[in-house]
């Protein structure tokens, strides 16, 4: 008998998470220039350098490159039995501990995810389209163009892969699968709401959401 429990559309077994974490180049598209630092207590480095601006006739080495600094890390668990899902970890400017102002700063941020089990594309989009409709109500309809490019662009992500979005907030929303770009969601609604569905009233875990702006989590050993 397979034991496990359905939400959101995604069916999750018991297991927990794999405490296996990956740190660099992978995570987010990071700059060679950073420096070395220890990660956090969840394996996500401190800082990490995204374009500031996607413009695709200059070459890679010509960007101007941002650099962001990790605002928090946790673990997104579903239901009564607490399965784990994904660590997740936001990135922004100008770290905040104040969610109003980590959505409506109007800087560039990124979201990391990195999965503890395999999620479908199936499964993700319907995921993505209820945190959508929660956290916008009636205005949903205004996002349903974003959804979709959102949705195209999605793929089936395994125990381990991480799952990333760099965000410009009057612009759009960068996806990253396995360290490398995938595309680009070019709707600034959509984008302008981004970083409030995992901080906005309805976010995916509630401890996730205080966990993303605690700060900086050192690991254990350097405690």
């Amino acid at each position: 008998m397979i034991r496990g429990l359905s939400v959101f559309g995604i069916v999750l077994s018991f297991a927990a998470c794999t405490s296996e974490v990956r740190v660099g180049a992978e995570i987010a598209g990071v700059s060679r220039n950073v420096p070395a630092q220890s990660p956090d207590a969840r394996g996500f480095a401190r800082v990490i350098d995204v374009e500031r601006s996607l413009t695709a006739t200059r070459s890679l080495a010509d960007q101007e490159l941002v650099r962001l600094e990790l605002n928090g890390s946790g673990l997104c668990e579903y239901g009564i039995f607490a399965i784990d899902v994904y660590y997740a970890a936001l990135y922004l400017e100008r770290p905040t501990s104040d969610a109003e102002q980590a959505t409506r700063s109007g800087g560039i941020a990124c979201i990391d995810k990195r999965f503890c089990r395999t999620v479908t594309k199936k499964q993700l989009c319907s995921a993505w389209k209820e945190a959508i409709r929660l956290n916008t109500g009636t205005a949903f309809p205004r996002y349903e163009r974003g959804l979709r490019q959102l949705c195209d662009l999605m793929e089936t992500v395994r125990e381990g892969e991480h799952l990333t979005f760099v965000v410009r907030p009057r612009d759009s929303v960068e996806v990253r699968l396995r360290g490398r770009r995938v595309g680009v969601v070019d709707d600034a609604a959509l984008a302008s709401i981004f970083v409030g569905l995992y901080l906005g009233e309805y976010p995916p875990d509630e401890n996730l959401r205080a966990a993303m702006l605690a700060g900086f989590e050192p690991p254990a050993s350097t405690r």
